[in-house]
């Protein structure tokens, strides 16, 4: 059955008032120092900007970023980066984030989730009771490794999650405007 025009016409339109909006975006994980995490963040970027704006989705490892917060050291970077952040992804791959998770969990609990690989399942320390207050997604390392990474759960790949709890926090934002 056809659809009437004008009301996909009033769809695209929507879509387009919610395309305009500033909704900021930071993916946050390893360092340089392990490249295959650093790597994997990067194509998180490279995919979440075709739907959002680039200089939306944000690593704080960006140049730029870079250049505003190098002098203020690491506790209070992150912890602004966080403020002006609509939506935080940690991708769980070494202590730093989620010592980072940790510290700002109170800032960040309501907007991120946390990908961690399922070899921690089961474990119960520390790093463990920090993920379990978080929105949380794992993986398997061989996904990890083709990159190819699946939510067990649900069978939905991992990126359309992330995608799908971005544009919901976005609705939320564009809703209080």
């Amino acid at each position: 059955m056809p659809v009437n025009k004008t009301f996909l016409e009033k769809i695209k339109q929507q879509i387009e008032e919610r395309n305009k909006l500033d909704f900021f975006i930071l993916v946050w994980g390893s360092g340089k120092s392990n490249q295959q995490a650093y790597k994997k963040r990067k194509k998180m970027v490279k995919e979440l900007s075709k739907e959002f704006k680039r200089e939306n989705v944000i690593m704080s490892e960006d140049r730029e970023l870079q250049s505003y917060t190098r002098r203020m050291g690491d506790i209070v970077s992150e912890s602004i980066q966080v403020d002006a952040a609509d939506f935080v992804i940690i991708l769980d791959t070494s202590i730093g984030p989620t010592l980072e998770a940790h510290e700002y969990f109170h800032k960040i609990s309501n907007k991120s989730i946390i990908i961690c690989s399922d070899m921690y399942a089961k474990e119960r320390s520390f790093a463990s009771n920090i993920r379990y207050k978080y929105n949380l997604v794992w993986f398997k390392d061989d996904e990890f490794q083709e990159c190819n990474l699946v939510d067990a759960v649900t069978g939905e790949n991992l990126f359309d999650h992330c995608l799908k709890k971005a544009l919901i926090l976005r609705e939320k934002k564009f809703n209080q405007m």
